[in-house]
């Protein structure tokens, strides 16, 4: 039972959906980042073959 405190604290959920809005935004960026500065090969030899 105390890994389920620890991972939800209910006296930081509010926070914690914050820090997960904040992750998955970031999350987000990064994918666009990594796919505009890394373009899979695979998928750019395919379209471009």
């Amino acid at each position: 039972m105390v890994e389920s405190k620890t991972f939800i604290p209910k006296s930081t959920d509010a926070d914690q959906k914050e820090v997960y809005r904040e992750l998955a935004l970031t999350q987000e960026d990064i994918s666009k980042i990594s796919r505009a500065g890394t373009p899979e090969s695979g998928v750019s030899s395919s379209k471009d073959d």
